[in-house]
């Protein structure tokens, strides 16, 4: 069974105010959002940027990766995704590091608001010991004047809650938000049931989209 995007309007319509701030404001916006495997947040991103209208990358990190391996993965879809103006320009990287990824990311922003995503960010963190103090030195540097939208996607709860806490790099920086599962109503209309038998598909299913599926 192939299941259409269902819910998740008010979760939307936050990050839509997100990216309308970054249009009003030509500055950058930062969101941390966290939730447990399952719950979607992969998916509630991908959805809000195919309905954005606007430029955007969405970089899946690959868990066990190098950092070297990270790095011309990220340069490598930076240039084959729609954010960039010129995506012949934009180089690939073969032992560059994150600082040099986020300096070709800089470079690659167009001038009108876009959108980046980082997916798995906590897998990136364990990769490289320096790379939250990385992006925060690239995002107030390079990216937080520019008008982009900077999505930080993570299942590890802990270590996503605290990236954004006192004695971490990216303090004050971003937005938090948590995801969490779908309720009653959105769970019935994704497999086709109301009354009682959506009550029990929802009791099963803890409202986790990847068990529905």
């Amino acid at each position: 069974m192939t299941f259409s995007f269902v819910g998740r309007t008010a979760e939307l319509a936050l990050l839509r105010k997100r990216l309308d701030l970054v249009v009003t404001s030509g500055a950058g916006v930062a969101v941390s959002l966290r939730g447990r495997r399952q719950v979607g947040k992969s998916r509630l991103v991908q959805e809000f940027c195919d309905r954005a209208e606007v430029p955007f990358l969405f970089h899946s990190a690959t868990k066990g990766a190098s950092p070297v391996e990270s790095v011309e993965e990220f340069c490598a879809g930076l240039r084959e995704s729609t954010l960039p103006p010129e995506p012949e320009l934009v180089p690939v990287l073969r032992r560059g590091s994150w600082s040099d990824a986020f300096r070709v990311l800089a470079t690659a922003l167009p001038p009108r608001p876009s959108i980046v995503v980082l997916d798995e960010l906590p897998w990136l963190a364990e990769q490289d010991g320096a790379f939250e103090g990385v992006l925060q030195t690239a995002w107030d540097r390079l990216l937080g004047g520019r008008p982009v939208l900077l999505l930080l996607l993570g299942s590890d709860l802990h270590m996503m809650e605290r990236l954004t806490t006192y004695d971490r790099p990216f303090y004050g920086r971003a937005d938090n938000l948590v995801l969490g599962p779908l309720n009653l109503g959105e769970v019935g209309s994704a497999l086709g049931l109301d009354g009682g038998d959506a009550i029990d598909a929802h009791l099963v299913s803890a409202g986790l989209p990847g068990v529905l599926r």
